[in-house]
Protein backbone atom coordinates (compact mmCIF):
# COMPACT_ATOMS: atom_id res chain seq x y z
CA UNK A 1 0.00 0.00 0.00
CA UNK A 2 1.27 3.56 -0.91
CA UNK A 3 -0.14 5.42 1.79
CA UNK A 4 1.71 2.99 4.23
CA UNK A 5 5.07 4.53 3.05
CA UNK A 6 3.83 8.04 4.29
CA UNK A 7 2.80 6.67 7.72
CA UNK A 8 5.70 4.53 8.51
CA UNK A 9 8.58 6.65 7.28
CA UNK A 10 12.32 5.45 7.19
CA UNK A 11 14.11 7.28 9.38
CA UNK A 12 17.77 6.77 8.98
CA UNK A 13 19.42 8.94 12.00
CA UNK A 14 18.77 6.19 14.49
CA UNK A 15 20.40 3.36 12.55
CA UNK A 16 23.21 5.69 11.88
CA UNK A 17 23.59 6.34 15.73
CA UNK A 18 23.01 2.73 16.77
CA UNK A 19 25.54 1.73 14.40
CA UNK A 20 28.40 4.79 15.90
CA UNK A 21 27.61 3.87 19.53
CA UNK A 22 29.59 1.23 19.14
CA UNK A 23 32.38 2.03 18.66
CA UNK A 24 35.11 5.08 20.37
CA UNK A 25 34.46 8.59 19.93
CA UNK A 26 37.53 9.31 17.54
CA UNK A 27 36.50 6.13 15.21
CA UNK A 28 32.62 7.01 15.41
CA UNK A 29 33.48 10.71 14.41
CA UNK A 30 35.09 9.83 11.65
CA UNK A 31 33.17 6.84 10.45
CA UNK A 32 30.59 9.45 10.78
CA UNK A 33 32.20 11.81 9.06
CA UNK A 34 32.84 9.41 5.85
CA UNK A 35 29.76 7.14 5.78
CA UNK A 36 27.23 9.85 6.81
CA UNK A 37 28.37 13.23 5.79
CA UNK A 38 28.65 14.56 9.38
CA UNK A 39 31.06 16.19 10.85
CA UNK A 40 32.36 16.55 14.19
CA UNK A 41 34.92 19.19 14.02
CA UNK A 42 36.05 18.53 18.03
CA UNK A 43 37.32 15.54 17.17
CA UNK A 44 41.08 15.56 17.07
CA UNK A 45 41.81 13.31 14.14
CA UNK A 46 38.98 15.04 12.16
CA UNK A 47 40.15 19.00 13.04
CA UNK A 48 43.54 18.12 11.81
CA UNK A 49 42.29 16.41 8.78
CA UNK A 50 40.22 19.45 8.17
CA UNK A 51 42.94 21.37 8.80
CA UNK A 52 45.28 20.05 6.11
CA UNK A 53 42.19 19.63 3.54
CA UNK A 54 42.19 16.27 3.15
CA UNK A 55 38.81 15.76 4.93
CA UNK A 56 37.47 17.71 2.20
CA UNK A 57 39.44 16.10 -0.97
CA UNK A 58 38.43 12.10 0.85
CA UNK A 59 34.96 13.19 1.49
CA UNK A 60 33.90 15.29 -2.15
CA UNK A 61 36.02 13.32 -4.55
CA UNK A 62 34.54 9.64 -3.82
CA UNK A 63 37.54 8.03 -2.97
CA UNK A 64 37.35 6.76 0.32
CA UNK A 65 34.05 5.50 -1.33
CA UNK A 66 36.31 3.85 -3.93
CA UNK A 67 38.14 2.46 -1.35
CA UNK A 68 35.54 1.13 0.64
CA UNK A 69 33.79 -0.99 -1.82
CA UNK A 70 37.00 -2.14 -3.89
CA UNK A 71 38.11 -3.69 -0.58
CA UNK A 72 34.22 -5.34 0.19
CA UNK A 73 34.86 -6.67 -3.77
CA UNK A 74 38.02 -7.82 -2.75
CA UNK A 75 37.34 -9.54 0.60
CA UNK A 76 34.15 -11.54 -1.08
CA UNK A 77 35.97 -13.04 -3.95
CA UNK A 78 37.01 -15.22 -1.34
CA UNK A 79 33.81 -16.48 -1.19
CA UNK A 80 31.82 -16.18 -4.72
CA UNK A 81 32.95 -15.15 -7.73
CA UNK A 82 34.93 -12.14 -9.59
CA UNK A 83 31.75 -10.94 -10.96
CA UNK A 84 29.39 -12.00 -8.40
CA UNK A 85 31.79 -10.24 -5.94
CA UNK A 86 31.45 -7.15 -8.32
CA UNK A 87 27.99 -6.98 -7.92
CA UNK A 88 27.45 -7.80 -4.54
CA UNK A 89 30.01 -4.32 -3.82
CA UNK A 90 28.07 -2.52 -6.54
CA UNK A 91 24.47 -3.33 -4.74
CA UNK A 92 26.06 -2.71 -1.16
CA UNK A 93 27.31 0.87 -2.52
CA UNK A 94 24.10 1.96 -3.76
CA UNK A 95 22.65 1.71 0.09
CA UNK A 96 24.81 4.21 0.26
CA UNK A 97 22.83 6.61 -2.54
CA UNK A 98 19.71 6.45 0.30
CA UNK A 99 22.08 8.04 3.65
CA UNK A 100 23.90 10.43 0.66
CA UNK A 101 21.81 11.29 -2.49
CA UNK A 102 23.33 14.25 -3.04
CA UNK A 103 27.12 14.06 -2.88
CA UNK A 104 28.88 13.22 -6.64
CA UNK A 105 31.29 11.15 -5.73
CA UNK A 106 29.44 8.12 -4.36
CA UNK A 107 27.06 8.42 -7.93
CA UNK A 108 30.28 8.57 -10.04
CA UNK A 109 32.31 5.67 -8.48
CA UNK A 110 28.54 3.56 -8.89
CA UNK A 111 28.36 4.48 -12.46
CA UNK A 112 31.76 3.73 -13.03
CA UNK A 113 31.76 0.35 -11.49
CA UNK A 114 28.31 -0.16 -13.10
CA UNK A 115 30.04 0.68 -16.64
CA UNK A 116 33.25 -1.78 -15.64
CA UNK A 117 31.01 -4.58 -14.73
CA UNK A 118 28.60 -4.07 -18.53
CA UNK A 119 31.90 -3.64 -20.30
CA UNK A 120 33.27 -6.74 -19.29
CA UNK A 121 36.76 -7.10 -19.39
CA UNK A 122 38.16 -5.69 -22.40
CA UNK A 123 37.88 -1.89 -22.76
CA UNK A 124 40.17 0.84 -22.38
CA UNK A 125 40.62 2.41 -18.64
CA UNK A 126 39.44 5.81 -19.40
CA UNK A 127 36.09 4.93 -20.79
CA UNK A 128 33.97 3.96 -17.53
CA UNK A 129 35.34 6.78 -15.88
CA UNK A 130 34.28 9.05 -18.94
CA UNK A 131 31.05 7.67 -19.24
CA UNK A 132 30.45 7.92 -15.84
CA UNK A 133 31.48 11.85 -16.05
CA UNK A 134 28.88 12.46 -19.20
CA UNK A 135 26.05 10.92 -17.58
CA UNK A 136 26.51 13.09 -14.62
CA UNK A 137 26.68 16.25 -17.14
CA UNK A 138 23.77 14.79 -18.80
CA UNK A 139 21.31 14.59 -15.74
CA UNK A 140 22.89 17.97 -13.88
CA UNK A 141 24.95 19.97 -16.86
CA UNK A 142 26.13 22.50 -13.79
CA UNK A 143 27.75 19.68 -12.36
CA UNK A 144 31.24 20.36 -13.49
CA UNK A 145 31.19 23.32 -11.60
CA UNK A 146 30.79 21.34 -8.32
CA UNK A 147 34.12 20.51 -6.74
CA UNK A 148 33.06 16.78 -6.00
CA UNK A 149 32.80 16.30 -9.97
CA UNK A 150 35.86 18.01 -10.18
CA UNK A 151 37.74 16.30 -7.94
CA UNK A 152 36.89 12.58 -8.32
CA UNK A 153 36.66 13.20 -12.81
CA UNK A 154 40.27 14.27 -12.48
CA UNK A 155 41.58 11.96 -9.78
CA UNK A 156 40.11 8.93 -11.49
CA UNK A 157 41.33 9.89 -14.86
CA UNK A 158 44.32 10.96 -13.63
CA UNK A 159 45.05 7.59 -12.29
CA UNK A 160 44.30 5.71 -14.77
CA UNK A 161 45.97 8.19 -17.17
CA UNK A 162 48.85 7.04 -14.27
CA UNK A 163 48.59 3.26 -14.82
CA UNK A 164 48.53 3.51 -18.99
CA UNK A 165 51.91 5.29 -18.55
CA UNK A 166 53.38 2.63 -16.48
CA UNK A 167 52.37 0.10 -18.07
CA UNK A 168 53.57 1.43 -21.24
CA UNK A 169 56.99 1.49 -19.47
CA UNK A 170 57.56 -2.40 -19.28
Amino acid sequence: NFLFLFQVPLRMNSYQKSFLSSFNSETSALLASLLFDQKDYSSLPLSEASSLGALYFLSSSGFYFSLLLKGVEKGLTHFISERKSKITSLLIGSLFLILTPSKLGVWRVLLSRLFILLLGKDYHPLLPSTLSGLILILFDPLSPLRDGFLLGEGLSIFSKLGYLYLSSLE
